[in-house]
């Protein structure tokens, strides 16, 4: 699963907020508004050209001071949510 591509499905749109900090995630299909934490922003950035897990952990690491298992846990369970939701695939 690590070597995987993960990207945004086409219902998925993300937004920049104010400051640049965090943004919205909005569902098209649905439109459900999601708010993000800074840290699911700079995966979302990542994922709407495609990123692998260790590419998002990496991400994660530089920007917040967390360690790689902590935010390799948390950027799996991240993918699982956004891909029961339809908003994140792995790429064909």
């Amino acid at each position: 699963m690590s070597g995987d591509t993960w990207s945004l499905t086409r219902r998925a749109q993300a937004d920049e907020g104010q400051g640049n900090a965090a943004g919205i995630l909005l569902d098209t299909h649905t439109a459900a508004i999601f708010t993000c934490t800074a840290a699911a922003w700079h995966m979302l950035k990542a994922l709407k050209d495609g990123a692998g897990i260790d590419d998002l952990v990496a991400v994660v690491t530089a920007e917040f001071e967390v360690g790689e298992p902590e935010a390799r846990r948390d950027t799996e369970t991240f993918l699982h949510q956004l891909k029961r939701m339809g908003l994140a695939d792995v790429r064909a």
